[in-house]
This record gives structure tokens, C-alpha cells and sequence, in this order.
């Protein structure tokens, strides 16, 4: 979502768009959000300052996100996949890019009912979704126009998307161009396998 988190000197000045600010030793803990879609929260002493995650979904990273309870929150929800997986109360810190490619590499539309995707096909979207988040991370993160990671990098894994941002360009599973879709009632744009849109009309 193009936020950052910098340490700076405070000689350094302050960043632009900057939301949250530590001091420390002469250094500065800066969050810089220019969207202002990100969060953060700190403790102190039992005290909590900052935006709280309160209402966040389970973390698709940590060992409590598995194959039985990714199914559970499957079959428990009544949309699209798509929007499900971008809905943060119930799975926190996917964002459209990965939910695309988890998407897209496990053979699911995203106009799909969650609740009606069989196990097996659960199964290898939850595999996706973990193998996505995975070489992200290891590429620090995607930069499509000014996103840079923590020491100021680009990210990488732009060069490994295979529907994001390549409307008009060949699958690369079956050759057809990848096409872009409305979905949600116009709110955003977003790469559909071309057999979703051949069913769709």
C-alpha cells in the first residue's frame, strides 16, 4: 500500500506523509503512509497508543492459518473469493496484487462463491496464498511506481507477476490475453483467468 517503515537520524528531517513518529537516541521511527491505509500500535506498560488491529482477521503467516482453517472461513462466507480474501476482518494483509496471483496460480476465478470451492481446490488456493506471500517477501515486496522496502530498495517480485498489471498480455497457462473485470460494484479493477471470462459472457 506504498507505506514505509524508515529509520532515520533526526537530522534527516521528516518524511513526507509521515503518521507516527518515535524518538529515540537522536533516531526516528517514522511511519510514512500516503495512503493512510496502514495501522500500527505500540505498548507501553500495558498502554496501548497508536490505530489498533482489533478487528484484524488471522494473519495468513502464522501457524494458525492452515489448510482446516482456511476451509472453515471458506465455507463460512457467503461472496465472491475474491472479496473475501481482500476483506481484512477475516484474513489480515492480503492486498490485491497477491490475491490476484494466489488466484490466478491456483486456478480459481475470482467470481467464484467461497463457500463453493471444493476441498481440494481450497487446499491449493491456501498452498498459492502461502507460496505468493513467500517469494514476495523473499523479492522484498513489489514496487509498481514508488514503493520501496525499508532500506530504501525496490522490490522484485514485479517481474514475477503473471496476471497483475498484464491486461492484453498472454496467459501464461493457456495463451488467451489476460482480460480486467469490475468486480464489487465498480470499486476496482483486477486480472481474470480467460476461462472466467468466457463463462461470463
Amino acid at each position: 500500500m506504498s507505506g514505509q517503515l524508515l529509520l532515520e537520524t533526526l537530522r534527516s528531517g521528516c518524511s513526507a506523509h509521515a503518521r507516527g513518529i518515535l524518538l529515540e537516541g537522536g533516531r526516528a521511527l517514522r511511519f510514512r503512509d500516503p495512503r493512510r491505509f496502514g495501522r500500527w500500535s505500540m505498548r507501553k506498560n500495558g498502554k496501548r497508543f497508536g490505530k489498533t488491529f482489533d478487528n484484524a482477521g488471522i494473519d495468513p503467516l502464522s501457524p494458525e492459518f492452515d489448510a482446516a482453517g482456511f476451509r472453515g472461513i471458506l465455507k463460512a462466507a457467503r461472496g465472491e473469493i475474491k472479496r473475501l480474501l481482500l476483506d481484512q476482518s477475516r484474513i489480515a494483509g492480503l492486498g490485491n496484487i497477491y490475491v490476484c496471483e494466489a488466484l490466478h496460480r491456483a486456478a480459481v476465478s475470482p467470481f467464484r462463491r467461497a463457500s463453493g470451492l471444493s476441498e481440494a481446490e481450497g487446499a491449493r488456493l491456501h498452498a498459492e496464498i502461502l507460496a505468493v506471500l513467500d517469494m514476495a517477501l523473499r523479492s522484498r515486496g513489489t514496487t509498481l511506481l514508488d514503493y520501496r522496502d525499508a532500506g530504501g530498495g525496490r522490490g522484485g517480485f514485479q517481474r514475477m507477476l503473471l496476471v497483475y498489471g498484464r491486461e492484453g498480455r498472454p496467459c501464461e497457462r493457456c495463451r488467451a490475453p489476460v482480460a480486467r473485470r469490475v468486480q464489487g460494484g465498480g470499486a476496482r479493477l483486477l486480472p481474470v483467468l480467460p476461462e472466467a471470462r468466457r463463462r461470463r459472457g
